[in-house]
């Protein structure tokens, strides 16, 4: 972290002699371009390999979910074994198609524990940023609630439960049987900050149904008239531009190249920083960005940054049932969520698991210091991350509630996916050409524990699947 606080790095946008750069125009990165373009004495750049979709029905139509994926609105990552990991390239990013904020604070330096990366730190700015309409007496009737204390009203990024909400049984159902399946708890607002319960969460929509997106949240209101503000979509920043290669390093700007679906631009720029260079490309461009530019060549800050690595990934499994003769009543999307923790996942045999989580740390962070830092950071990693699944009992998985896609033959679904894997996945740029993707080992199940999690999870959400009020 020392080293990042040196280079003036953050995460996802660029410059053209302007006194902030960035690297791309997705959720982190337009949220930070907004709020710095608020000074009129701060010029910004932010440079997209997307296009500006706004109005594509597939981005701002909420109910033509998961339609983007696999058209030239997605990266389309290619990893091992012909997988592909779906990652919004459009001006917006993915939020435009959950974290532990305590844990946060215990992996960060003794001089930086009083900057406020915890619960309590963040939420004043979570609700600063959201603007909540509380439900209406009709979608009260259906099962939405809200805490007003938790909630902001005055924020850009809107939030609301649809106007089509749906009425039928399927999702208060779901919920109970979650509930008396496991003892998982109902809270009516996630915002609360106890994400171990079932609810009927909202959408980060505004009050037309519209997406509220990075893009629509932050952009769209001053585009007319923020004149400090410059965004240059289909445009692919290839590295960032130092003044010298000698820790510690200093961003000076980033090259950049024309970029579409069907032809890469021969031609560089070069975007001048008088300030600073954000990079916000994301999970996978981020890392790339930063191999391209020659971090991992500089010997000498070997021991401050992590070599290519990605965050564990969050593998999806479904379990559908058709035929149910529920009524829909509504045009959703869905709201029904539940997050078991990990004794409510494994039930009688916790005891045996909490003690193989606790004997295995050491080899498990062993057998992946080839995806991370080294095997003692991920060690202290992999500690933190027990003591909230056993102590604070995070919840493990999300079970995320679909009402169809099919409802012409009554069909119901559930997503169930992991939440704090500890396997780790692996990327590598495999050539100095940017336009080039990276190679994306993603290395499902790499600790064993994790499929115990998810065949332990299918099970309980074939439990709830049987138990009343769902059956």
């Amino acid at each position: 972290m020392a080293l990042l606080s040196r280079l003036s790095l953050a995460l996802r946008v660029v410059c053209i002699s302007f006194r902030n750069g960035y690297s791309s125009g997705g959720t982190g990165g337009l949220t930070v371009a907004g709020r710095l373009s608020e000074d009129p004495a701060v010029s910004v750049l932010v440079i997209e390999a997307g296009a500006d979709d706004r109005d594509n029905p597939a981005i701002f139509d909420i109910y033509e979910f998961t339609v983007a994926e696999n058209t030239p609105l997605d990266w389309q990552y290619p990893a091992e074994n012909w997988r592909i990991i779906n990652s919004g390239k459009t001006l917006g990013g993915c939020s435009s198609i959950n974290a532990q904020y305590d844990t946060w604070a215990t992996l960060l330096e003794p001089s930086e524990a009083h900057v406020g990366w915890n619960w309590n730190g963040m939420l004043h700015y979570m609700r600063k940023s959201e603007n909540f309409m509380p439900p209406t007496a009709d979608q009260i009737a259906k099962g939405a609630q809200s805490i007003p204390a938790v909630q902001g009203s005055l924020g850009p990024v809107h939030s609301a439960f649809s106007y089509g909400m749906y009425g039928g049984p399927q999702q208060p159902a779901f919920l109970a049987s979650a509930t008396n399946a496991s003892g998982v708890v109902h809270c009516p607002d996630l915002s609360a900050g106890n994400p171990n319960c079932v609810t009927m969460n909202p959408l980060s929509i505004n009050y037309n149904d519209r997406p509220s997106s990075s893009v629509e949240a932050y952009l769209t209101p001053v585009e007319k008239t923020r004149k400090n503000w410059v965004t240059l979509t289909q445009h692919l920043v290839t590295r960032i531009v130092w003044t010298g290669m000698k820790s510690p390093l200093v961003a000076s700007g980033v090259e950049f190249a024309t970029y579409t679906n069907t032809t890469n631009g021969t031609t560089r720029f070069t975007a001048h920083a008088r300030r600073e260079v954000i990079v916000a490309a994301g999970a996978i461009r981020t890392p790339s960005v930063l191999q391209l530019s020659g971090i991992e060549q500089v010997s000498s800050i070997a021991n401050d940054l992590a070599p290519p690595e990605l965050k564990p990934i969050q593998t999806n499994t479904i379990m559908a049932a058709g035929g149910t003769g529920f009524p829909v009543n509504g045009t959703g999307p869905n709201n029904a969520i539940a997050y078991p923790n990990f004794f409510q996942i494994f039930g009688n045999a916790s005891d045996a698991k909490a003690a193989e989580v606790g004997n295995s740390i050491k080899t498990w962070a062993a057998s992946q210091a080839a995806n991370g830092h080294s095997a003692t950071a991920l060690e202290t990693i992999f500690r933190a991350q027990a003591d909230i699944v056993l102590k604070d009992k995070a919840p493990m998985v999300e079970m995320f509630y679909i009402t169809g896609p099919d409802v012409a033959v009554d069909q119901i679904v559930t997503n169930l996916w992991q939440l704090l894997p500890f396997s780790r996945r692996r990327l590598e740029i495999v050539s100095t050409d940017p336009f080039e993707y990276p190679n994306i080992r993603v290395n499902y199940f790499n600790v064993s524990f994790d499929m115990d999690v998810q065949v332990a999870g299918l099970q309980l959400l074939r439990k709830i699947f049987r138990t009343p009020p769902f059956r």
